[in-house]
């Protein structure tokens, strides 16, 4: 339904139908995909398929306040997408970060991976920005 793609980075959103849930409907998330990996993030949003295929061209009061959400959580991640790439170092935890859904990255274990990055690197007494 929405798209988005520049510099190898695509934001979609998607009717996740690979399990349904208890209602028997299916959740819409906001599909980001980056070096051929992607991530799933959730709208809160439920719909059956038969709405989904419908849902860009319906005018049922429903839908339409759910397409709103949907375009409005596709924005949010879509501008956050855009901020992280514009600067050159988009990656899914930055991301998750930017975004309120961290998990359990803290300052201490964000510096441990920066370090581990540069002894990779043979980088010990560089200087990053």
């Amino acid at each position: 339904m929405f798209k988005y793609s520049k510099d190898g980075i695509s934001v979609l959103s998607v009717l996740d139908a690979r399990r349904a849930k208890k209602s028997g409907l299916f959740p819409v998330k906001i599909q980001v995909i980056h070096n051929r990996k992607q991530k799933y993030y959730s709208t809160g949003k439920e719909l059956s398929k038969e709405d989904w295929e419908i849902l860009a061209e319906s005018k049922s009061r429903r839908l339409i306040e759910i397409r709103a959400s949907v375009e409005n959580s596709f924005s949010i991640i879509k501008s956050q997408v855009e901020a992280l790439a514009e600067r050159g170092d988009f990656c899914f935890d930055a991301l998750s970060m930017r975004l309120g859904r961290c998990t359990g990255t803290t300052l201490n274990t964000a510096i441990q991976g920066k370090i581990d990055a540069f002894k990779l690197n043979g980088q010990v007494n560089s200087y990053y920005n």
